[in-house]
């Protein structure tokens, strides 16, 4: 094989050839070439990863165990096809006998998890139909619908959760779908989750809920919504921080904002103390909304 001949393009030949389809005017690949390309055609799982059914045919008729993981990357061929959305290659695989609950060796995922964290949804939907768990958790506790809102994917977590993925449910940590999509500040996700029942309290590690995630990333639309829920505007963390105290420190005005009309306490003071309104005035010449959430905090504490 001439050096730098690309084996994408050879490889195109060759799945032409396995279809029934011409590759044109080309010429025949010497037999010394089509030797060469035979082990990469025989690779299963760059055929899934690449979507090439007709490789993935090919590599299980001489014997390639379906279910192997690779010994790199952790995940089977149908993970591979899942994760890149390569609709026919799933099917392909499925029909073969394909294991839709067999763990990556990295994170202890499923197929679902990485169609979900892509967002997916045709091959969501097959995944499914032939029994996928919607509540599969990885090593770390996160199942297909943290991912899918973690990574802003609507639709998916909206097929997720239509297919009976708890809403609620909890990783180790305490990260529940909620909490990943406020941090995220995924609005339509936050929204979707909390008509399907999530819990708006719900906090993780530390006492962190949804609210002061969001607050603390300047996610105003997300705060407007949990506090329109019901989200207690003054919950602090394990450290006494409120969603509050984390806005304004990080000259969030917006968030501010809406917190101090929800009633959030503004005479409050930070780990080491200090008074929130002068932890934020120290910090008035800096760029961003400091200045302004200075002011406001006066004017709820009554000193303008």
């Amino acid at each position: 094989m001439p050096r730098g001949f690309p084996r994408s393009v050879l490889f195109a030949f060759v799945v032409a050839g396995l279809s029934g389809c011409s590759p044109g005017s080309a010429p025949d690949a010497p037999d010394d070439a089509a030797s060469a390309v035979s082990p990469f055609l025989e690779d299963l799982h760059d055929a899934a990863r690449r979507g090439y059914a007709a490789a993935i045919r090919l590599a299980l008729d001489r014997g390639a165990g379906i279910d192997a993981v690779h010994p790199e990357t952790g995940r089977t061929a149908l993970m591979w096809a899942a994760g890149f959305g390569h609709g026919d290659a799933v099917n392909l695989l499925l029909d073969r006998g394909a294991d839709v609950e067999v763990r990556d060796g990295l994170e202890g995922a499923t197929a679902l998890h990485f169609a979900a964290r892509n967002g997916q949804d045709v091959v969501i939907g097959r995944l499914l139909a032939v029994g996928a768990s919607p509540d599969a958790a990885n090593d770390y506790g996160w199942t297909p619908l943290m991912w899918a809102v973690r990574s802003s994917h609507v639709s998916t977590a909206g097929r997720l959760l239509a297919s009976g993925a708890d809403v609620n449910r909890r990783a180790p940590t305490g990260e529940t779908p909620l909490t990943c999509a406020a941090d995220q500040g995924c609005l339509a996700c936050v929204d979707m989750l909390l008509r399907h029942g999530a819990a708006h309290d719900a906090a993780r590690t530390r006492g962190l809920t949804a609210l002061i995630l969001a607050a603390q990333r300047g996610h105003d639309g997300v705060v407007a919504a949990l506090l329109a829920a019901g989200a207690d505007p003054n919950a602090a963390t394990d450290d006494s921080a409120t969603a509050l105290l984390r806005a304004a420190a990080r000259g969030e005005a917006a968030c501010v904002r809406l917190l101090l009309d929800a009633g959030a306490d503004p005479d409050i003071v930070d780990t080491g103390g200090r008074p929130l309104v002068e932890l934020v005035g120290s910090k008035r010449e800096l760029a961003g909304g400091y200045a302004r959430v200075e002011q406001m905090l006066r004017t709820a504490l009554g000193q303008s």
